[in-house]
C-alpha cells in the first residue's frame, strides 16, 4: 500500500510526468505532508488560471444576457413607436389636409421700435462765417432723425414691422416686409429668390433694399445705433433705398479673398431718389463684397458699390452714388456670446445734376457733389451689454454747414426678444455752434426671425 502511494507521488514530482502537461488540474497531498498521516482520498482542485477563465466566462455570459435584454426592450419600444405612427397616420388621413395647413403657413414675425428723443442747442452769438443761422432753419430742413429742431422732444412708436418668410419649394423662397409708421402701412420689401441657379447665381425678383454699402440693406430696428447715419440720410435717402427690379447675385471663385460676391441690380426707379428712371432707362446698382479670414477669430470685409439712374425724366437729370466700406470683426472661439469687437467704416460720394437758370439764356445743367461717411467701434462687454462710439461727417449744403456727429451709445439685451439702447449725440456745426441730443430706444420682437438685420 505504501509503495503504491509513493509511486503515485513520484508521478507528480517527476519532470516528465504526463500530469505536468495539465497544469490546470492536480491532486492535493498537503494532508499527508502537513499532518503526517495518509489521506484515504485524493482531492482534485483548480489552479488560479483556470479559476480566472471560469470567472471571465461567467461575466461574459452575464453581459450577453444584459445585451439581449436591452435589445428586446429596444425592439418593443420600436414596435410601440410604429404603432403610434400608424395611429397618427390614420388620424391625419381622417382629418384630411387640415392638419398640414399650419405647415404651409409662412413664418411670421413682429418687431416693435419705441423711440424717445430730447434735443437742445447752443448757438454762439459771434458767429461770423456761418452760412445760415441755426435758429432760423425750418424743421423740414433738419428732420428729427438727422439734426432735430430746437427743443425737440419726441416719444413715439417709430415702427411696427411685420415679416413673412417662407420656402415655396426646394428652389425658391419668398420674403415680405410690411411697416406701420406715422399712421400708415407701407411695403418695405416683397420679393422671391431663386437659390439654386447654375453657376453659383442667385436671382431675386421684386422690391428689395438695394446693395448700396453694408448698412442700406438693414431694417431700421436692427441698426447698430438708434438712428440712421446722417451720411446715409442725406446722400442716399432718408430711409433705406429700395426699388423694384431684378437682383443678380454671383458667388465669386476664390481669387484675392476667402469669399466674394458681385451683385448687379436692374431697377424700375420707383423710389424718389431715382424717380426719373423707367423700364427703358432703368436705374442700376453694382456691388462688390469680399470676405477675408485673417485667422480663426478675425475676419475682414471690404468692397464698394455704385448706383446710378435718372432723378427726373424731363429734363433728364442723372445721379450717381459711390460707396466704399470696410469692416473688421473679432469673434473669439468659444466666447462669442461674451466677447467681441467690431470696426465699421463707410464712405459715400453723391454726384447729381441740377438745372441752373441764367437770365436770357437756356437752362444749363451742372453737376454738384457732396461727401459724407461714418465710422464706429463696438465692443461686447458680456452676454447682455455692448458699448460703442460712432463718428459721422456730412458736407455742407446751400442751407447747412459742414457737420460732425459724436455719438457714444450703450446697448443692453434684456433677453433675445427685448433690447434697450441709450445714445448721446453731440452735433457740431462748423462755425455755428452745437446741438446735443439724448436718444432712447426699446425694441421687441416675436416670431422665428427676431431682430434680423435683413
Amino acid at each position: 500500500m505504501l509503495f503504491l502511494l509513493f509511486l503515485s507521488a513520484s508521478l507528480f514530482i517527476y519532470p516528465g510526468s504526463p500530469l505536468k502537461s495539465y497544469p490546470e488540474w492536480g491532486y492535493d497531498f498537503s494532508g499527508v505532508v502537513r499532518y503526517g498521516q495518509f489521506s484515504p482520498t485524493l482531492i482534485s482542485y483548480q489552479t488560479p488560471a483556470a479559476q480566472e477563465n471560469l470567472k471571465q466566462e461567467s461575466n461574459t455570459t452575464q453581459e450577453n444576457q444584459k445585451k439581449d435584454e436591452e435589445l428586446e426592450s429596444l425592439v418593443k419600444e420600436i414596435e410601440s413607436i410604429e404603432e403610434k405612427d400608424k395611429a397618427s397616420e390614420k388620424e391625419r388621413k381622417r382629418e384630411g389636409g387640415a392638419f398640414q395647413l399650419n405647415q404651409l403657413n409662412p413664418e411670421i414675425s413682429v418687431t416693435g421700435d419705441i423711440f424717445v428723443q430730447y434735443t437742445w442747442r447752443e448757438t454762439p452769438t459771434n458767429s461770423k462765417n456761418s452760412l445760415v443761422h441755426i435758429d432760423t432753419l425750418p424743421v423740414e430742413h433738419e428732420g428729427i432723425e438727422s439734426i432735430g429742431s430746437s427743443g425737440d422732444h419726441v416719444f413715439k412708436v417709430r415702427e411696427v414691422e411685420f415679416s413673412f418668410v417662407s420656402m415655396l419649394d426646394p428652389y425658391s423662397r419668398m420674403k415680405v416686409f410690411l411697416s406701420y409708421e406715422e399712421g400708415k402701412l407701407h411695403l418695405e420689401e416683397a420679393f422671391i429668390e431663386y437659390l439654386t441657379l447654375p453657376g453659383h447665381i442667385r436671382l431675386g425678383i421684386g422690391r428689395q433694399y438695394q446693395y448700396l454699402g453694408l448698412l442700406n440693406r438693414w431694417h431700421s430696428h436692427a441698426y447698430p445705433q438708434i438712428d440712421r447715419p446722417p451720411a446715409l440720410q442725406e446722400l442716399v435717402s432718408e430711409e433705406s433705398l429700395s426699388q423694384t427690379g431684378l437682383h443678380f447675385q454671383w458667388l465669386l471663385p476664390w481669387w484675392w479673398s476667402s469669399s466674394g460676391e458681385i451683385i448687379v441690380e436692374i431697377l424700375m426707379g420707383d423710389h424718389e431718389a431715382f424717380r426719373g428712371s423707367d423700364l427703358k432707362h432703368p436705374a442700376w446698382t453694382i456691388y462688390l463684397n469680399n470676405y477675408l479670414d485673417l485667422s480663426q477669430e478675425w475676419y475682414l470685409e471690404f468692397g464698394g458699390a455704385l448706383a446710378g439712374g435718372r432723378t427726373t425724366k424731363t429734363p433728364s437729370l442723372q445721379r450717381r452714388i459711390y460707396n466704399m466700406f470696410l469692416r473688421l470683426n473679432w469673434t473669439p472661439i468659444g466666447r462669442a456670446k461674451y466677447r467681441g469687437f467690431d470696426l465699421w467704416i463707410e464712405l459715400f460720394h453723391n454726384r447729381q445734376q441740377h438745372e441752373k437758370f441764367i437770365p436770357l439764356t437756356s437752362p444749363h445743367v451742372q453737376w454738384s457733389s457732396r461727401w459724407g461717411g461714418f465710422a464706429f467701434i463696438q465692443y461686447r462687454i458680456n452676454r447682455r451689454i455692448q458699448a460703442g462710439f460712432r463718428l459721422d461727417y456730412v458736407d455742407a449744403t446751400n442751407t447747412l454747414p459742414k457737420r460732425w456727429y459724436y455719438s457714444p451709445y450703450l446697448t443692453i439685451w434684456q433677453s433675445e426678444w427685448v433690447r434697450l439702447r441709450i445714445q448721446y449725440t453731440l452735433i457740431h456745426f462748423v462755425d455755428q455752434g452745437t446741438h446735443k441730443r439724448i436718444l432712447f430706444q426699446l425694441t421687441w420682437a416675436a416670431g422665428p426671425h427676431k431682430h434680423e438685420a435683413y
